[in-house]
């Protein structure tokens, strides 16, 4: 595994010439920092007249809009350790990020190609004083707080990766000369150049696109039903369809339970009947999706698919505390 014979070998050995302290490496940090809330409200505009609407489950003849490929990444960082520069303790992460592209063909998952694996270290480059190493990239954290150092860390891996994923779905996409649909793990409004084939779907329900009176309405969205359309500008220009759609029974829980955001680049074909035709698709993908998986109740399953190949082909924490502290040696 390169990833524990180089890049981390580097790591270790700047921070010994450094005379900095190895950490213990045992959690990922992505679990303790989330991206900040982003407010769209002044980007968004809502189509349909209205928040709710009731969809139909019922099959539909219409197979233009069927998704038989799927795509998500992952990313690990973890904080190797901390050195002293002047006042101030510098933090040293490694980051591993990966993208998978499958498909559904004959009953059976199938990769595209082989999955996208990149690792690389990081550090603030202002913080340093000097160039960065061979094989660091930098944060662009300059105040010195050690929690805005690892939050830094933490974003400057999510555009890798986002990277990452860009460039492998349009290799996809080139590939099958988009015409054929694909699921994407995330928003849309990542990807640099729009990708009229893709569909995104977010989990996470962060950003602020309408008041709190008209969250209160999607929030009441029942099991099976959407919302109205909406569209928001991302910050490359393009304009993306987005509506809620609730894929789990909420009786009981909490008020977001099973709620996820599907999305579409504005070229694809947005009449009610292609929109309700794309939600019975994610929506017929939820099962077999169960607890304790995280976040469970807002998982498709190919999506979970890609999401469990990957994770379980990068190293867990216990393996680069392990090589850190000596019980790997190479």
């Amino acid at each position: 595994m390169t990833f524990l014979t180089d890049t981390l070998a580097n790591i270790k050995n700047f921070l010994v010439e450094s005379g900095g302290e190895i950490a213990s490496a045992d959690q990922i940090e992505e679990a303790s920092f989330a991206p900040q809330r982003l407010d769209l409200r002044d980007v968004t505009t809502v189509h349909e007249g209205g928040m709710i609407q009731d969809l139909k489950i019922a099959k539909s003849e219409n197979q233009d809009l069927a998704i038989r490929w799927f795509t998500d990444g992952v990313q690990k960082t973890f904080l190797i350790g901390t050195f002293d520069f002047g006042s101030n303790p510098v933090t040293v992460h490694y980051s591993i990020i990966a993208s998978l592209i499958i498909g559904f063909r004959n009953g059976n998952f199938e990769m595209w190609g082989q999955p996208r694996i990149e690792e690389f270290a990081l550090v603030s480059k202002s913080l340093l004083g000097s160039d960065l190493p061979k094989g660091f990239l930098d944060t662009g954290e300059k105040t010195g707080y050690f929690g805005a150092q690892r939050y830094a860390a933490v974003m400057r891996a999510r555009q890798q990766r986002h990277k990452l994923e860009s460039n492998h779905l349009y290799e996809w996409a080139e590939e099958k000369k988009y015409k054929e649909k694909i699921l994407v793990d995330g928003s849309l409004a990542h990807l640099p150049k729009p990708i009229p084939c893709a569909v995104g779907l977010c989990k996470d329900n962060h950003p602020l696109f309408f008041t709190p009176e008209t969250q209160r309405n999607i929030l009441s969205l029942g099991y099976s039903e959407r919302s109205a359309l909406f569209s928001y500008s991302t910050p490359q220009k393009d304009e993306i369809t987005s509506w809620f759609l609730r894929i789990r029974q909420p009786r009981a829980h909490s008020a977001n339970f099973g709620l996820i955001r599907p999305e579409v680049y504005e070229g694809m074909p947005l009449d009610p009947g292609s929109v309700d035709e794309v939600s019975r698709l994610v929506f017929s993908l939820r099962n077999p999706v169960s607890y304790p998986s995280p976040k469970w109740e807002r998982l498709v399953h190919p999506l979970k698919v890609c999401t469990d190949f990957l994770t379980n082909h990068l190293p867990k924490a216990e393996t680069i505390k392990w090589f850190l502290h000596g019980a790997i040696v190479t």
